[in-house]
């Protein structure tokens, strides 16, 4: 899997064209296995981690008074903003391989 194919998954999940349960199964599979971390540099390799880590603390539909809030979890709302950001800080990426 290429880095424009991952930056192309954030955009469908972005544009609400996949739900957040859909890109969170897609992000795990790249993560785990199609992505290769050795060809990028460490910035590069920074984005992918943190947008994959965060979205393991992330859930569908979280309460607000969840007591696993505690831990660390979010919404998947909570994550869309974080993920909105964290492309708005990083996008040269898209610029480069989107």
């Amino acid at each position: 899997m290429s880095m424009n194919k991952y930056l192309a998954l954030i955009d469908s999940y972005l544009n609400k064209r996949i739900s957040f349960n859909e890109f969170s199964s897609h992000i795990e599979s790249l993560y785990s296995s199609s992505l290769e971390y050795d060809s990028y540099p460490e910035n590069i390799t920074d984005f992918i981690e943190n947008v994959y880590e965060k979205s393991t603390y992330a859930s569908e539909n979280l309460a607000k008074n969840n007591h696993d809030r505690g831990y660390g979890l979010i919404d998947s709302n909570e994550y869309y903003e974080w993920l909105e950001k964290m492309k708005q800080d990083n996008i040269h990426l898209w610029k480069m391989y989107g």
